[in-house]
């Protein structure tokens, strides 16, 4: 679980990040963007769907 845009520092899990590195293939709008990201409630597809 993650959270994107979020301008808190906080923890960001290895785990989590290889996951966002694997999914953000499957979302074209995430193409040529800069995602911050930290640990967080919202499932990695879901928050990459928010991503515009």
């Amino acid at each position: 679980m993650v959270s994107v845009n979020n301008s808190e520092s906080q923890s960001n899990p290895i785990p989590d990040v290889a996951q966002v590195l694997a999914d953000v293939l499957k979302f074209p709008a995430t193409k040529y963007k800069v995602i911050e990201m930290t640990g967080g409630d919202t499932p990695i597809d879901k928050a990459l769907e928010q991503v515009k």
